[in-house]
């Protein structure tokens, strides 16, 4: 797509003051703004610079007095040019490119589908066992707490005996969980 081709909307929420692009580039309008001593300037509007964020999002800074908002240019282009939006909805990157924000490139998901989208495309892997965050048993600890449970042990006394609830026994016992330890 080339900048002949480019289309303007306003951004939602500071209509009047900025535009985004669906090539992904965000400008300010020209508008007159008010000194400190009451006389008024005429601001012209320019492309906004994009700086990337920690997490590897280009974002711009959006001001509408009295705040400033620093904001991702992909949820800028998706509320503007993609459809599907709903509350909580997350934009996903289609290609994996963090820095493509065509809105071909964009969709509308859950945070559960753009884990499962960003594991499918190899960006990021699906941690299991020990490798996960917030795990809290080790592989040895599955094994005997599996060999306990094949015994004939009570689920409560297990999870008690290793610090856990009797759900986290419950779903090792049913496999939906730690079900890569036999």
């Amino acid at each position: 797509m080339s900048i002949v081709n480019e289309e303007w909307k306003d951004v939602s929420g500071f209509e009047g003051y900025y535009q985004v692009s669906n090539l992904g580039r965000v400008r300010s309008l020209d508008r007159y703004v008010r000194a400190k001593n009451g006389s008024q300037s005429l601001k012209r509007g320019r492309i906004l610079t994009q700086k990337i964020d920690r997490y590897g999002y280009p974002c711009v800074a959006l001001c509408k007095a009295p705040a400033r908002s620093d904001i991702t240019v992909h949820r800028l282009v998706a509320v503007a040019f993609v459809h599907g939006n709903f509350e909580g909805a997350q934009v996903n990157h289609i290609d994996g490119v963090k820095t493509n924000n065509i809105p071909s490139n964009l969709e509308f998901c859950t945070s559960g589908e753009n884990v499962r989208h960003s594991v499918a495309i190899g960006l990021q892997k699906g941690r299991k066992g020990t490798a996960h965050h917030s795990a809290v048993l080790t592989d040895d600890d599955v094994r005997q707490i599996k060999l306990l449970l094949r015994n004939g042990i009570p689920q409560s006394d297990i999870a008690a005996r290793f610090g856990v609830g009797s759900r986290a026994i419950s779903k090792i016992n049913l496999g939906q969980r730690w079900s890569h330890i036999s």
